[in-house]
């Protein structure tokens, strides 16, 4: 989706494990509204800024997923570049991070290390599990669990987005995970020629 390279494809996110995981288990992210589901409430997310295509995509599939959702909003605040790190490392010092954060391979490391992060292995759907790539899988995985999952694919992986332990509501944030994951959503990004599209129903 997008970052550096146009690392927003590579990005990951990082789901948490949690009892509302039914609210979302279902959400393909083609349309269907998940708010009646799941508690009224606001998923914020950092993200260092990108190409002006990568941060216009992004902004764009966040306005069709909150049009979409009568409880659920996702505010997403885009970061320079340059201080987006040193933002990260204190916002994670002072414990005052948002419910999703965007990660390099390192950073994803210590978050799961320091027990930020819940792994995401039963919050996602059979279907999407089945669907994504063993490359896309492997690379969020850590001990035995699977902590992350770009969005979109690139073979260079740079970033993936977390999602914190305490992140107040895991269903709504999975729907919307599930939603940016959707062949629909991946598309767009393929047809600016930022990187292929990650699940095999996407490719089709």
């Amino acid at each position: 989706m997008y970052y550096h390279v146009v690392v927003w494809r590579k990005v990951c996110f990082i789901l948490i494990l949690l009892a509302g995981l039914s609210a979302c288990s279902n959400w393909t992210g083609d349309g269907n509204a998940v708010s009646d589901k799941v508690d009224r409430m606001v998923i914020e997310i950092w993200s260092p800024m990108q190409s002006a295509d990568a941060d216009t995509l992004i902004l764009d599939q966040v306005s069709v997923f909150n049009d979409n959702q009568r409880n659920i909003k996702v505010k997403l605040t885009l970061i320079e570049p340059a201080s987006y790190t040193q933002v990260l490392a204190k916002a994670r010092q002072d414990k005052q991070l948002p419910a999703v954060v965007s990660l390099d391979l390192t950073q994803l490391a210590v978050f799961v290390e320091a027990g930020l992060l819940a792994p995401l292995d039963k919050m996602m759907s059979q279907r999407l599990w089945q669907d994504l790539l063993p490359d896309v899988l492997e690379q969020g995985h850590i001990g035995t669990h699977v902590y992350a999952v770009p969005a979109v694919h690139k073979s260079d992986k740079k970033l993936l987005w977390g999602v914190l332990h305490e992140a107040e509501d895991k269903a709504a944030t999975m729907a919307f995970v599930h939603y940016l994951l959707h062949p629909d959503q991946q598309r767009p990004a393929v047809k600016i020629g930022y990187t292929e599209a990650i699940t095999y129903s996407a490719m089709e």
